[in-house]
């Protein structure tokens, strides 16, 4: 088992080291990074107040 990550401290805290990788791969296909964005920017909420189960 891994120990704790350490606490960071704001404007004091370094790059976190590699003995803590990242939990998802890097997205090298910037289109499909910048659709998703586009996709969050242009999101509204359902007005109605109705769950998509219905």
């Amino acid at each position: 088992m891994r120990k704790p990550l350490p606490r960071r401290i704001p404007g004091e805290s370094g790059v976190p080291s590699s003995e803590y990788p990242l939990n998802c791969p890097i997205i090298t296909d910037t289109r499909a990074l910048t659709r998703f964005a586009d996709a969050l920017r242009n999101w509204q909420p359902d007005t109605e107040n109705r769950s998509r189960a219905q």
